[in-house]
């Protein structure tokens, strides 16, 4: 007998929207409701008492798992089961099978049911054609960008490259032609010759901001911690040559450690700081002042000059490509402070700058902070080691014990001080390697191990670290009880206690051999061993550096005479013998601004900034002279060629050829304009 509520329960099952069949333990078909009828109602046998198989071909799949349901009475959902034929279209399903047991508990059949996942299956595989269209376009366009910005670079390349020849040339005329005819000229056409030089200097500053495009393009960001001051100090220094023309007061404070690519930083912060110094050219007592503020999530630096300013509502296309030309102050086309913002907003912070005429301009550059203040790290060793429950508290204090004489014996240099940096210990190896003992260092700041030659960076490094609470390794200059340099790689950790920092603890590892043996092999490196002048690498450096001045310079190529004769007849010994005497009058007869180098074998250079073919060849016979001397061991002849930029070449390797050419056509007995004679 069913009651009412089993009544209403079978007719809702019977009339389920979903397929529902029940089969017994010989996978027989028991019974199905309704919406499984539409499934077999073209089935010419009724399948009710028949096996699995009879409901289509499609279910034939199911025995093992039901068979193993059957075993097992662990059901399972959502099986794939592929196409059923429902009238038209083909439909897809799901099925999940379960067992039935009787009231009494006992297991006597399997119901499954199953889901039509038609709909879902359509919408996901549009969903998924349509997500495969989009990559693919994204992939086009992303090919299509990253072709055209090979196309900018090369275009970048050829332009920077094309105008850079003919216009050092250019320059190289102009500043000639003032040296040598400047005074002579009428107010007007010297009026006209600083325009030309001007317009030239300007064109001069498109190159650049070419260049620098370039390296942007191609250069990979790769952030590290920064220290700002002493970037922003050599900075400083490589712009206030081209500058020393009038007087700038400078005010730098203390500047944060920042997070970021010391290319790409160092590039942005040039054009800032080019920019304040040229506003401030006719500005008398004019002040640049820098400095920097924190907040909860940013650092803050601000760069101010007390130039003219200019109107407000220009500011807000100043970083942006032409958008500020009528701005006197602003060299070039505003590639660099387009470059400004790109390289501070790729660094996740942000740049403005405020101006008002007569008054001056400052920008504002956001940093993310670099390290986040509220780091906390491991509290005291003996409540380390009770934590992990391997330990008693007796265990754990007498292995303090054993670690306190680990760092008393340690080979290492280790030095513990509070949390206000005063030293309350330093180990047997500290004293070994500095001289100093305990009680000459207690309750002093570890500063004043250092020297004059500490780099300020390396000390930034250190200040900021450890301010924030954070472990730090660094390489620094100290000095030990007698005065003498030693380099160390600082490894320094905090030690808190409850979440309150208690003592810092610093092994200092003694790196004076490998530094020095790194700095002799850089020496080696652009240096001659025989003379101690700077060798054909070097000169490279030196000759390219000169060219960015925009200055005449001299290039004087010397050969000795008849050498393979002195080493043929006195020996290898006295050839270089006679080499480092050359090298010595060279250099004692040089200039402070002048530059010896060795290009090998018997044959040197010397740069001459700033002269011309008067100064050359007298600089030329002074060697020839004191070379010959009657009085020397061993005198010499020396065959010379001169060749001068930009009269003769503006292109280096064309320049050093031409003056090695005119060498040997004096050796040849054939001197030329730009030749002494011996």
């Amino acid at each position: 007998m069913t009651t009412p509520h089993l009544d209403g329960l079978l007719a809702f099952v019977e009339t389920f929207p979903t397929p529902l069949f029940c089969f017994d333990l010989q996978l027989n078909c028991l019974w199905f409701n309704a919406t499984a009828a539409l499934l077999v109602t073209n089935l010419a046998v009724s399948p009710l008492g028949r096996p699995l198989e009879s409901l289509g071909s499609m279910l034939a799949p199911l025995r093992p798992r039901l068979e193993r349901l059957c075993a097992t009475q662990q059901g399972f959902q959502d099986l794939p089961l592929g196409s059923l034929l429902h009238g038209s279209p083909t439909h897809t399903h799901t099925v999940t099978a379960f067992p039935v047991f009787s009231p009494s508990g006992i297991f006597f059949a399997v119901g499954c049911v199953l889901t039509d996942v038609t709909l879902p299956l359509q919408v996901q595989q549009t969903t998924q054609r349509e997500h495969q269209n989009l990559q693919q376009q994204i992939r086009q366009q992303a090919d299509q960008i990253q072709d055209l910005n090979a196309e900018l670079e090369t275009y970048l390349t050829a332009l920077a490259h094309d105008i850079q020849a003919p216009l050092r040339r250019i320059q190289g005329f102009l500043a000639l032609l003032n040296t040598q005819v400047g005074p002579q000229l009428t107010e007007r056409s010297s009026h006209y010759l600083q325009v030309a030089r001007q317009e030239s200097a300007r064109l001069g500053q498109i190159t650049l901001e070419l260049e620098q495009l370039q390296q942007f393009l191609r250069h990979t960001f790769h952030p590290v911690l920064l220290p700002l001051n002493p970037l922003i100090l050599q900075i400083r220094s490589d712009l206030q040559p081209n500058f020393h023309d009038h007087t700038t007061h400078w005010e730098i404070g203390e500047l944060p450690l920042v997070l970021g690519d010391a290319v790409m930083l160092r590039q942005a912060l040039t054009v800032l700081l080019q920019y304040v110094l040229t506003c401030t050219r006719d500005t008398r007592d004019a002040r640049i002042s820098i400095w920097a503020e924190t907040t909860t999530d940013a650092h803050l630096l601000f760069i101010h000059n007390t130039g003219p300013g200019f109107a407000p509502e220009t500011t807000a296309a100043f970083f942006h490509v032409f958008g500020h030309l009528q701005d006197p102050h602003l060299e070039g086309a505003g590639l660099g402070m387009a470059a400004v913002r790109r390289i501070v907003t790729q660094h996740g912070g942000q740049v403005s700058v405020e101006s008002a005429e007569g008054i001056g301009t400052t920008f504002q550059v956001r940093f993310p902070l670099a390290v986040p203040p509220d780091l906390w790290y491991p509290a005291r060793a003996d409540e380390h080691l009770q934590g992990t429950g391997i330990f008693s508290p007796g265990e754990a204090q007498f292995l303090n014990r054993v670690f306190g004489a680990a760092l008393h014996q340690a080979d290492t240099s280790i030095i513990i001080t509070d949390a206000t940096q005063h030293i309350v210990y330093v180990n047997p190896s500290f004293t070994e390697q500095t001289g100093y003992t305990f009680h000459e260092v207690v309750g002093r700041n570890p500063r004043f191990l250092q020297g004059p030659g500490t780099d300020p960076a390396a000390r930034q490094v250190l200040r900021e670290y450890l301010l924030v609470g954070k472990p730090v390794h660094q390489l620094i200059l100290n000095y030990d009880k007698q005065g003498r340099p030693m380099w160390f790689y600082m490894h320094v950790s905090p030690l808190y206690e409850q979440g309150t920092l208690r003592f810092f603890v610093a092994l200092q590892e003694n790196a004076t051999e490998r530094i020095e043996q790194q700095v002799q092999m850089e020496w080696n490196a652009g240096h001659d061993a025989l003379t101690g002048v700077r060798n054909r690498h070097g000169m490279e450096i030196a000759i390219k550096a000169q060219v960015q001045q925009v200055q005449p310079f001299a290039l004087l190529i010397f050969d000795l005479d008849n050498f393979k004769q002195i080493n043929d007849q006195q020996g290898h010994s006295a050839g270089d013998e006679v080499i480092r005497r050359v090298a010595q009058v060279l250099t004692s007869q040089a200039r402070p601004s002048d530059q010896v180098f060795r290009l090998g074998g018997d044959e040197f250079l010397v740069l001459l900034p700033g002269e011309g073919e008067e100064g050359a060849q007298g600089f030329a016979t002074r060697i020839q002279s004191v070379l010959g001397q009657p009085d020397q061991q061993t005198p010499v002849t020396v065959s010379v060629g001169i060749a001068l930029y930009p009269e003769d070449e503006t292109e280096v390797p064309h320049l050093i050829r031409l003056a090695d050419a005119r060498m040997y056509r004096q050796k040849m007995g054939r001197p030329s304009r730009r030749t002494s004679e011996s």
